[in-house]
Parts: C-alpha cells; structure tokens; sequence
C-alpha cells in the first residue's frame, strides 16, 4: 500500500532559499506561517523564538555571496528539546517551570549553523528522552503514535515545518519516530557527533541522529559535519538481509515486504539467517541503559521526583536492581555481539532489516517497539532509515540498512541508490 505525502513547504527549502537574494527571509516567513496553521492540532514545538529565526534568515541573505556554498546554507532545522540552543529554554520534556534557559549552544548546533543553517526552534522529546509519550501527534494520522522519543523532531519533518531535525537514540529513538512519520532518518556511529550540551541518559548508549524530508538533506548534514569522511561511491553489491530470531517477529505484511525485495533483487540481496547471541542485544542494551539511568538521573529523582511519570520511576527502580558485575557484563556480552556483526560486514556491504516491527501503534499510550533498534544502538553501527513502506491501516514503515562504524555518508548514498530499486518491488 502507498503512503500519503504529507511533506509541506520545508521540502521545497532549496527552491525558496534560492529564488531570491531575500531568500532566507521568505523561507522562513513561509514556515513560521506553516507552524503557526499546523502546530495546535500536531504540536511539534516546544518553543520557537521567530524574532531571531528571522534575525539569522536576514543575517544569511546578507551574506549569500560568501556563505550561500554552504552545505546547509539556508536549511530550516529543529533541534531536540534535551539539546542546548543558547537564549532557548531547555526542558528535557519536563513541566515548563523546570526548564533552564541554554547559556550556549551545544556542539552540534554551533555545528550546523557553522554550515548555515537556520534553526527554527525546540522540537517536543518525550520526558527525559524515556518511554512516557509526549503530547506530539503524527502528522501521518494523528491518531497513531509518532514514536518517541525524537517523537516532535520526526512529527516536524513529516509536517513539513521544517527540512531536518536533530534527534537522539538511547534505544530506537531516532530510527523508530522516523519509521512511524514516514521520514528519512540517520543514527550516526557511536561517539561521532560531540554530546557536548546533550542531556545524557546512557553514556554508553546515547547517540545523536538526524531526520530529514530526503536523502539529500541527510547527505548535506554529514557532508557539513563530516567533511573528512569518505563520501558514498558505487551501489553495494552485497546487502544481507537479516532473518530468524527477533527479525522474524515482524508482522506478516513487512515480512511480504522483505521478500518482495529479496526475490526483486537477488543480485544484491542475500538472506542471512542470524545467530542466536543476536537476540541478546535486547536484554543486554537494557541493562546497560537501566543502570547508566539510575545515575544519570539521580538529581532528577532527588529534586523533581513529584513531577516524574511512574514510567520513569519505574526504570529508575530497575535500574537500582542492576549489579555493577551485571552491568560488567553486559559490557563484556556486547563486545561479543559486537565481534559477531562486524563478521558479518565483512562478508556483506549493508545489513537490511525493518526499521520499527510495522506501522505506528494506534493510540498515543506508548511509542512503539524498539526491537529493530535496540541492536545497533547497543553495538554503535550507523543505521539509515529509508522511508518505503506502508502497512494496512496505510500509515508507513520503513526500511533500515545498517553500515559499519563511521561510514555514515556511504551509508545515505547506499540508501539512496538502493531505494529505487526497493521500491520497484514493493
């Protein structure tokens, strides 16, 4: 089944920014005016200051003649709310009056403007970048769940409020929303992009990712933050496709998917059939995730524990219940999974498997299964989200191919080559 476009005037950035010397300005016009019309039924926002997306739009036109060959020269951006924008408050998706205002910006924001971007504003995350949902709706059906806990970095893409955001992945938190919203999605290697100014949740497992409206924003961002980084060559010639153990738990119609692809592309695609020790990388990343938490966020537990979800709390308590000679090895287990999937990137190019286990969950209760997740946010590997698919409530999922470390700009250029040729069998 096909998705619906629901992408709005952030997709056609380029094509405003570059049709007239006030390009920035009318972008942003355009979108502040899109947000405002959209905003109240899909809440994306937790706060956006227009006076100085307007200041920065200027402040671009004026110097298009030195700063227009920029990669992300004029590219609308919303930033996680666990994110730091200096003179933005800060909420980490806890109650307003808890919010801090950001002295400076983190790493990754002074990154991308330095590359011209314009940030739009602070994108809804769910409370501590956990489980509990946030207030965000999808814009693909409001009625479905955007994932979490990127949930209004994801909802925003989608809605066309802006062409990319930035999110973070401790579970499946960047490639799930993205899945669930119908958008393109990367979680970059572990420890490639600076968390300077990133609430941290797992030390171990926290990752900053991006979302966009298409492969080319993708590639401009790592183009722009990754400029040493070898850019994509050829089309793979061997994509594995992952089977047995967690994968298999996929619904029928995403499994039908796969095999469409399998049959469609059996030049490239092999079907690998995993080993059992790969389904440890879900109760292996959650002991290490629980136990970081309950550190992590002790002075939250301490100062605000009135205003916390029980959802929360319950993790903290988990966390409380994870020896440091679990947690050891849990450290030495992941080393071992880890060991097991780089032979296997050494046989295959890309490792294919479904980016969430279908379409958004009905209802706003939870966001959704990060089975499909877990695995790589556990072992570092840098995933793309390639969005495909729609299931039989027409609302979308996506497709995940998996790299090996720091191969992030080969990796969205695999993406995009082989989406068409996926396409052509779905």
């Amino acid at each position: 089944m096909e998705m619906a476009a629901t992408l709005g005037p952030a997709a056609d950035y380029r094509g405003i920014v570059a049709s007239s010397a006030s390009g920035c300005v009318r972008l942003v016009d355009t979108l502040l005016a899109h947000i405002e019309k959209l905003e109240p039924e899909h809440r994306c926002f937790e706060h956006i200051d227009a006076e100085a997306v307007r200041a920065r739009a200027r402040w671009l036109d004026e110097r298009r003649d030195a700063l227009g060959h920029l990669p992300l020269y004029g590219m609308p951006v919303g930033v996680k709310d666990i994110i730091d924008v200096a003179g933005l408050r800060t909420s980490n998706g806890l109650p307003t009056a808890l919010a801090t205002t950001a002295s400076e910006d983190a790493a990754v924001v002074r990154d991308l403007q330095a590359q011209g971007a314009i940030i739009v504003g602070k994108t809804v995350s769910t409370e501590l970048a956990f489980l509990h949902p946030a207030r965000t709706r999808n814009p693909r059906g409001t009625d479905f769940t955007p994932g979490g806990s990127s949930a209004g970095s994801a909802a925003g893409v989608a809605a066309g409020m802006v062409a990319a955001a930035v999110g973070t992945q401790t579970g499946g938190s960047v490639t799930r929303p993205a899945s669930f919203c119908g958008v393109h999605a990367v979680k970059t290697t572990s420890g490639l992009i600076d968390r300077t100014g990133v609430l941290s949740q797992s030390p171990t497992l926290d990752t900053v990712g991006f979302l966009a409206c298409d492969a080319e924003a993708l590639a401009a961002i790592m183009e722009g933050l990754t400029p040493l980084q070898p850019p994509g060559g050829d089309v793979p010639g061997r994509i594995g496709l992952l089977a047995g153990g967690m994968v298999d738990r996929a619904p029928d119609y995403v499994r039908e998917a796969l095999h469409r692809i399998e049959r469609h592309c059996a030049d490239r695609v092999s079907r690998v059939v995993l080993d059992p020790l790969f389904d440890r990388c879900v109760p292996v990343r959650q002991r290490i995730n629980m136990f970081e938490l309950r550190y992590q966020f002790e002075h939250f537990m301490t100062g605000y524990g009135n205003h916390l979800s029980d959802t929360l709390k319950a993790g903290y308590r988990e966390g409380e219940g994870v020896t440091v000679e679990d947690y050891f090895a849990a450290i030495r287990e992941g080393a071992d999974i880890r060991r097991y999937v780089n032979g296997l990137l050494e046989q295959f190019d890309y490792l294919l498997l479904p980016s969430a286990l279908g379409e958004p969950p009905k209802g706003l209760e939870s966001t959704g299964d990060s089975l499909y997740n877990a695995p790589w946010s556990l072992l570092g590997n840098p995933t793309v989200t390639l969005p495909l698919c729609a299931g039989p409530n027409g609302m979308p999922f996506g497709l995940q191919l998996v790299g090996r470390h720091f191969s992030e700009r080969a990796l969205i250029a695999a993406g995009a080559a082989l989406s068409a040729r996926f396409a052509e069998a779905l």
